[in-house]
């Protein structure tokens, strides 16, 4: 998936992104949600800029993970601007201001993935984050995987640790899970 996704050229590239973007803000689900918690692209993955300025012009508030790496633990703390971010160890931007907020009091999850299935389950990078932080706040939010439509396959290996999404958007379809 890494590989397929690397191969596709920047404009294809940039225009999916926009019409994930385009089938993620409708969602009523979306649109109910005060308190985001989302992602900053990173690599190829679905590009959110668009999604994030959306969400903030709509008067949402937004939160980004911060990554503790020797804990491997994941926090989520308040975004307010693309200039107030901080790359860490491994490059991924992440808010300046690390103070976490209560997991519960986010409302719903836009979660990255290397690939989806029709189920929900993703892969991810491979080193729980994720997964270890939903796990250990068993928050009632929603959360939805934003992916390219190659990227979704009928069923991907699990484990009983795994997280599944209520969603699964692409540039072709939103899949409920």
């Amino acid at each position: 998936m890494l590989a397929k996704r690397k191969l596709i050229p920047e404009n294809e590239f940039n225009q999916k992104s926009i019409l994930v973007q385009k089938n993620f803000l409708p969602l009523p689900e979306a649109k109910g949600a005060r308190r985001v918690g989302a992602y900053i692209s990173f690599s190829n993955e679905v590009k959110t800029r668009g999604i994030i300025e959306s969400l903030l012009g709509a008067g949402n508030e937004v939160f980004l993970p911060v990554t503790d790496f020797e804990k491997k633990r994941i926090i989520f703390a308040r975004f307010s601007s693309f200039d107030e971010l901080s790359p860490n160890e491994i490059g991924i931007p992440e808010p300046l201001d690390t103070k976490p907020v209560p997991p519960g009091s986010i409302d719903f999850f836009i979660i990255a993935g290397i690939a989806f299935d029709m189920k929900g389950f993703r892969i991810g990078w491979g080193k729980g984050f994720y997964d270890r932080f939903f796990n250990e706040n068993k928050t009632t939010a929603l959360k939805a995987g934003l992916a390219f439509d190659f990227q979704v396959v009928d069923e991907i290996p699990k484990d009983g640790h795994d997280v599944k999404m209520d969603f699964v958007v692409t540039e072709k379809r939103v899949i409920r899970c």
